[in-house]
């Protein structure tokens, strides 16, 4: 099993993005491949949910929604990329993503919290 993360020169994220309610529930799946063309330029064949978390209760209602894409493949176009990103995909082991967690290399809470999920 592999695990694609966005990458800046110097820390990795895993892919995520936000939904807007009323596109959330009309094309869910659409949406979801979407936003992982976006971020990591492949297509998923399967999409699983895998949790549904708060990461800051008590502060704000933000809900992190946790999928796990598998079957990834390229697709025949290249996704659309907002001006305002500068998105590195890479491909890592599990193995070598929980490596770069614990040396400190992955530091970001949503992507610690994905990499227990799988």
């Amino acid at each position: 099993m592999s695990c694609s993360f966005a990458s800046t020169a110097t820390r990795s994220t895993s892919s995520c993005g936000s939904f807007r309610p009323a596109a959330w529930t009309k094309g869910k799946r659409r949406n979801r491949g979407r936003e992982c063309h976006e971020e990591i330029g492949l297509l998923p064949e399967t999409i699983v949910r895998l949790a549904a978390l708060y990461p800051t209760p008590g502060y704000c209602d933000e809900e992190m929604i946790f999928f796990r894409a598998s079957g990834l493949e390229k697709p025949a176009t290249q996704a659309h990329v907002d001006e305002d990103e500068d998105i590195e995909a890479r491909t890592f082991e599990l193995r070598e993503a929980r490596e770069m967690v614990r040396r400190g290399e992955i530091v970001d809470m949503k992507t610690v919290v994905a990499l227990t999920l799988i």
